[in-house]
């Protein structure tokens, strides 16, 4: 299988038919072409991006779209654009051509002719997922988040592969505290393996604010890891800990971090009668624990003496 890269290009931070018919000469073109980011391309690309015109010479389309995509792997805009181009007229039928050139014009600005591209590229495969998610990312650059949200979920419509697609739509659901939807992105990624940090922290943040901590703990967790002494991951961690009782020494300790830092930091200093509450509750609360033990083993014991 032939693989395709996305490029990756996001900000930190309804439905519609499809029923157009595809021309199938142009459909030939994106069969067993799947959807990849550029952080999970690695090497699957046998043809690297050229470096003069004379790399071009005799070369196939499939070999030719392998060239667009380490150019883009590489950010290499002025020969991805020459790449495209030859493109186009080697195969005037394939969506490749306008889409690579689309992503050419995108970096330099020019989004209208951006988007009078990747429509180009939509009337030879109007059914093809990722050319409505490059118009969604065109939209949001501009500016149009209404429509570059609607663009998306149309390509995950058409293709529920596209893993940078849930990865933007995951970031916006987050950022507007939509947290049931951005957690169905962030877990379709987590389930494909995505080891991206973001994904991470988006999947703990989600279900921490869903209130599923027990789920929430191991990635907040993990967070922490990517994070290290952030205020806020350390106060969500603690408070996931109180959930369960196995965890309750630990959450004991994560309050007692969090009352050192709002000691030494005036920016958490509003915090530490509430940190120095807990970790009083904590210590009874263990003590209760252990003592309850002590008195079940004594009657096991007991039991075990008659």
């Amino acid at each position: 299988m032939k693989y395709l890269i996305i490029l990756l290009l996001l900000p930190l931070v309804g439905c519609v038919s499809t029923s157009t018919k595809t021309n199938e000469k142009s459909e030939f073109y994106v069969k067993n072409i799947n959807a990849e980011s550029i952080e999970e391309s690695g090497g699957l690309f046998s043809a690297s991006c050229p470096k003069n015109k004379t790399d071009l010479k005799d070369k196939d389309w499939n070999t030719m779209l392998e060239m667009a995509n380490d150019c883009v792997k590489d950010r290499s805009w002025s020969t991805l654009n020459l790449v495209a181009d030859k493109l186009s007229i080697m195969a005037p039928l394939s969506p490749w051509g306008p889409y690579y050139l689309s992503l050419y014009e995108e970096q330099r600005s020019n989004f209208d002719k951006a988007h009078w591209l990747i429509d180009l590229a939509l009337k030879k495969t109007p059914n093809f997922g990722m050319l409505y998610y490059q118009k969604a990312r065109i939209h949001w650059s501009q500016g149009n988040k209404v429509e570059a949200i609607s663009l998306t979920q149309k390509s995950l419509e058409l293709d529920n592969r596209i893993k940078s697609a849930h990865f933007f739509l995951a970031n916006i659901y987050l950022s507007e505290s939509e947290y049931s939807k951005a957690l169905s992105h962030y877990d379709y990624l987590n389930k494909k393996g995505i080891s991206n940090k973001n994904v991470v922290l988006g999947m703990a943040e989600s279900l921490y604010r869903l209130n599923k901590m027990k789920q929430a703990q191991p990635f907040l967790k993990k967070s922490l890891s990517v994070k290290k002494n952030n205020f806020d991951l350390m106060l969500m961690y603690a408070e996931s800990l109180e959930a369960t009782e196995d965890t309750v020494k630990e959450a004991l300790n994560m309050y007692k971090d969090l009352y050192k830092m709002s000691q030494s930091n005036t920016k958490y200093s509003h915090k530490k009668e509430h940190f120095k509450m807990k970790i009083d509750q904590f210590d009874k609360k263990i003590a209760q624990l252990e003592a309850a033990k002590r008195d079940v083993s004594s009657t096991d014991n007991k039991g075990g003496q008659q």
